[in-house]
C-alpha cells in the first residue's frame, strides 16, 4: 500500500477551503504511512518565489482552457499525477498544481511563502501580521483565511496562530462568489449613488460623513459587486436603481440568488409602503439565534445620514416584504432549508445534509438516516441540490457532530444511527411519516473498533473536509478505538479511499478525525505488500 500521511508544516492544514469549482484540495507532502521516511513533496516554507498569474489567468505561457499537453510541454512531465474526483492534478516543483478535466486545464494553484515581500507577511507570521498587511482578509473556514483579488483567491492556512502555508488559486471572477465587501469591484472608483441630493443639499461625501447619502449609496458601499455585475446586463438598466428594484435587478442582471433568510453580508431589500414608494435597502451585519437580525443603513429617517444599527424581528420579514440578496459574503444563503448532496458522491445511497442558518452563516447538518430525509421531504424541503466539494467546504461548512432533525432542521435532537445501520440516504426516497422520539432510558454505549497507527503517527483534525482544527497527534504504532468512518476525499492524502476515522479514545473523545490509510487496517508490519487502505468493518458515521 502506498498510504499517505499529512506531516510537517503542510500536514497541519492540507487543503484549500475555497468556493470554486476547480480545486478542493492542496497537494501535501506524501509519505509512506507505515514504514518509510517522508517522500518528495512541496514544503510550504521552502518553495521559493511562486509563479504568478497574468491578467488573463495564465501561468507563463499556459492559460485556462488549454489542453493537458500544453502544461506538459511547458513544464515537462509532472512529478505527481493524481485523480481527485472529476479532475486530475498535475503537481510540479516549486509549488505549482495544474487541475484539468478530461481534456482541458480548469484551474491553477500555486503554493508559496508570501504574497508580496514588501508587506512582511509570510509563512511563520502571525494572523495579526497578515491582517495588518491585508485588511480585507476574511475567515474562510476553520484555520483558513481568504483574500479575494480580481479573481485570484489566496488562502493563508494557520496552525497555532501562525501561517504555515500560502496558496494562490486562479478561478476567474464570479458574481456569486466575488468578494463583495468594502470597495471591492468598485469600477471607476466612485459611488454611482452619491449624487442627485434633494434641493439645497450637497451630494454624499466619499466617506459618508457629510452631504446627503441615500440608502442605495450605503448598499453600494457594502456590496458594490451587485450593481457592478448587474447594471446594463440582461435588460437591466444602469439607472433607475431605486431601492425597491435592487432584488429584481440583481437577479435578472447578475444572476444573484435571493431569498427570505437573513445572512450576514446580504443586502436586505424592503418593499415599498404607502408612505415610501421607493422602498429601502440595508446591509445585514448580524443575525441572532431567535431569527432577528441587525442592519446598518443610511437615510432611514429621511435625513440623508447614517442611523444607529437597529434590529429587525423575524416576523417583520414577511410583514415588511423583505427580500435578501445573497452572493459575495452571503454566498450559500439561498440553500438554507434545502437538502444537498456532494457532486463527487457516486454511491447509490448518497450522503445528505440539511442546510441551516447558524447566526447568519449557512451551515450543513448531516442527515443521519433515511427516515429523517423522508420526513424532511414530506414537509417540503427542496432538493437535493448537488454542489461541488469546494463550495461545501467553504460556504456551507459542516456542523461536525450536529445532525439534522425533522422538526425544522435545528439539529442536535436526532439520535445517531446504531453502528450497524446504513446511514446513507436513498437516491429516490419514498415519503414516510415523521419518526417518533426514542423511548426514555439509558442508551447502549456505541461499539468501537481497535486500530493500530503506522510507523510515523498521524495528525488529527476536528473537520476532515478541510483539515482544520488541529488536535493531538496519534503516536507511531499506537492502538486507538475508532467509532466510525467518514468519506472526505477532498484531502489528497486521504485517497485512494478518501476515508477518515473518528477517534473514540481519550483525549480525542470522538471530536477528532485521522486519515484511515495511515493505520495498518489489518495488514501486518513488515509483511508486504500492504493492501488495506481502510478497514471497512468500521461503519460509516
Amino acid at each position: 500500500m502506498v498510504g499517505r500521511l499529512l506531516t510537517g508544516l503542510a500536514g497541519a492544514i492540507a487543503a484549500l477551503a475555497v468556493p470554486a469549482a476547480t480545486a478542493p484540495s492542496v497537494q501535501a507532502t506524501a509519505v509512506d504511512a507505515r514504514s518509510a521516511t517522508p517522500g518528495p513533496g512541496a514544503d510550504a516554507a521552502a518553495i521559493g518565489r511562486p509563479r504568478v498569474f497574468d491578467a488573463a489567468g495564465r501561468v507563463g505561457k499556459v492559460r485556462l482552457g488549454a489542453s493537458k499537453n500544453a502544461a506538459i510541454r511547458a513544464w515537462g512531465v509532472p512529478g505527481d499525477i493524481q485523480r481527485s474526483g472529476e479532475y486530475t492534478e498535475l503537481s510540479y516543483g516549486r509549488g505549482l498544481i495544474v487541475r484539468t478535466d478530461a481534456k482541458r486545464i480548469i484551474g491553477f494553484e500555486i503554493l508559496g511563502s508570501a504574497l508580496h515581500a514588501k508587506r512582511r507577511a509570510t509563512v511563520g507570521s502571525s494572523l495579526k501580521t497578515w491582517r495588518r498587511a491585508y485588511p480585507r482578509l476574511r475567515q474562510g473556514g476553520g484555520d483558513t483565511w481568504l483574500l479575494d483579488q480580481k479573481g485570484n483567491l489566496t488562502a493563508i492556512h494557520l496552525r497555532d496562530g501562525k501561517a504555515v502555508q500560502v496558496s494562490m488559486l486562479w478561478r476567474g471572477g464570479s458574481a456569486r462568489s466575488g468578494s463583495g465587501a468594502g470597495h471591492a469591484g468598485r469600477g471607476a472608483g466612485s459611488n454611482p449613488f452619491a449624487g442627485d441630493p434633494p434641493a439645497g443639499r450637497a451630494p454624499c461625501a466619499r466617506d459618508g460623513k457629510s452631504g446627503w447619502c441615500w440608502c442605495t449609496w450605503w448598499a453600494f458601499e457594502k456590496r458594490p459587486d451587485i450593481y457592478n455585475n448587474s447594471a446594463g446586463k440582461n435588460g437591466v438598466p444602469r439607472g433607475g436603481w431605486d431601492a425597491k428594484n435592487w432584488a429584481d435587478f440583481a437577479a435578472r442582471g447578475g444572476g444573484y440568488p435571493t431569498g427570505s433568510q437573513p445572512v450576514i453580508g446580504a443586502i436586505a431589500v424592503f418593499g415599498p409602503t404607502p408612505s415610501n414608494k421607493w422602498g429601502h435597502v440595508a446591509y445585514v451585519e448580524a443575525v441572532n439565534d431567535n431569527g432577528s437580525f441587525v442592519i446598518s443603513e443610511y437615510n432611514h429617517g429621511n435625513d440623508g445620514r447614517q442611523s444607529p444599527n437597529r434590529p429587525i424581528e423575524q416576523w417583520q420579514i414577511a410583514s415588511q416584504g423583505i427580500t435578501f440578496i445573497y452572493g459575495g459574503p452571503a454566498t450559500g444563503g439561498e440553500f438554507i432549508g434545502h437538502i444537498i448532496h456532494w457532486a463527487g458522491d457516486t454511491k447509490t445511497h448518497k450522503t445528505s445534509w440539511l442546510v441551516v442558518n447558524r447566526q447568519g452563516r449557512p451551515r450543513r447538518n448531516w442527515i443521519p438516516r433515511s427516515g429523517v430525509y423522508n420526513c424532511l421531504k414530506s414537509r417540503g424541503a427542496p432538493g437535493p441540490d448537488v454542489l461541488p466539494s469546494e463550495y461545501l467546504s467553504t460556504w456551507l461548512i459542516d456542523n461536525i457532530g450536529e445532525h439534522a432533525a425533522c422538526g425544522g432542521g435545528a439539529g442536535g435532537g436526532d439520535p445517531l444511527p446504531p453502528p450497524d445501520a446504513d446511514p446513507g440516504v436513498p437516491a429516490t426516497p419514498t415519503p414516510a411519516p415523521a419518526p417518533q422520539p426514542p423511548a426514555p432510558g439509558t442508551p447502549t454505549p456505541p461499539r468501537t473498533f481497535p486500530e493500530q497507527q503506522g510507523s510515523l503517527g498521524a495528525n488529527t483534525f476536528q473537520n476532515p473536509v478541510n483539515a482544520s482544527g488541529l488536535g493531538p497527534k496519534i503516536a507511531a504504532y499506537q492502538w486507538v478505538d475508532v467509532s466510525c468512518k467518514v468519506h472526505a476525499p477532498q484531502i489528497a492524502s486521504a485517497n485512494p479511499d478518501g476515508y477518515w476515522y473518528r477517534i473514540a479514545t481519550a483525549p480525542w473523545n470522538n471530536a477528532y478525525y485521522a486519515v484511515a490509510n495511515t493505520f495498518w487496517n489489518g495488514d501486518v508490519p513488515g509483511q508486504k505488500p500492504y493492501t488495506h487502505f481502510t478497514d471497512f468493518a468500521v461503519p460509516n458515521c
